[in-house]
């Protein structure tokens, strides 16, 4: 009998030397007979080993991503025939109508869905590639862009009105920015009346004014902001509340 090497064993059930504890005959007759002892302990590992397999199966993914992504498009591009014969062949089962009484419930598949954040260099870059295209666009129809440009004032003064005052603080070296649609919450939290003389804001219209006067240190948020009415905004300028509201004679 000629010596085994170190890949090459005798199987302990038969004796037939093969590579590994057992033959594959061997392990197939084993598989047979005892069938629910192996499912159960499958069953068994699944569950006590489930956050286990989900971080690895959560780093494959991620460390595979291209490779997965390249091998499904090949697969999609090979079988695309097969898998619409597949699918046109299951609607009808997919189709019926459910059972009246439910054997029994199987367990939903989780599936892991990778997220690929991009970096803030990427997203930069994307950025400028995308400010870039629109100006030269711009440069190329001239026409074509004065006149989404007016009908987008048309239709969003408010958004407008928001995105001027936003550029003129950060001229001014101001910190924070307006939210859109401040001057709608405002509005309703002031009753539609002006902050100082209590006028109706509908019929007079509105200016939005810095509480402290960016001239005097005032943030561009919108914790710092109220609605006045024309009047008084231009009465007010850029003098500090108590200021404002001495000179209208409501402090001593």
């Amino acid at each position: 009998m000629s010596e085994t090497t170190a890949l090459e064993r005798a199987c302990k059930k038969c004796s037939i030397i093969f590579s590994g504890k057992y033959c594959k005959a061997c392990k197939k007759l084993y598989a047979q007979c005892n069938k629910e002892k192996i499912l159960a302990y499958k069953k068994q590992w699944d569950v006590e080993n489930q956050d286990r397999m989900k971080l690895y199966y959560a780093a494959y993914f991620s460390e595979n991503f291209d490779r997965i992504s390249k091998r499904n498009a090949e697969h999609y591009a090979n079988n695309e025939g097969r898998d619409r014969a597949i699918a046109a062949a299951l609607r009808p089962i997919r189709m019926r109508k459910p059972r009246k009484k439910v054997v029994r419930l199987r367990e939903k598949k989780v599936r892991l869905k990778v997220i690929r954040v991009p970096s803030d260099e990427v997203l930069a870059s994307r950025r400028e590639i995308a400010r870039l295209s629109a100006k030269k666009w711009r440069a190329e129809n001239p026409e074509r862009s004065s006149e989404l440009a007016a009908k987008y004032r048309k239709n969003n003064p408010e958004k407008i009105r928001v995105n001027n005052r936003n550029r003129k603080a950060l001229q001014r070296g101001a910190t924070g920015r307006i939210s859109p649609g401040r001057a709608q919450v405002l509005m309703r939290l002031q009753k539609s009346m002006c902050a100082c003389c209590r006028c109706d804001l509908k019929k007079s219209g509105f200016h939005m004014d810095h509480i402290d006067p960016l001239a005097k240190g005032g943030s561009n948020s919108d914790d710092n902001i109220q609605l006045l009415c024309p009047t008084c905004n231009m009465e007010k300028h850029d003098k500090l509340p108590h200021d404002f509201m001495r000179s209208r004679g409501f402090l001593i």
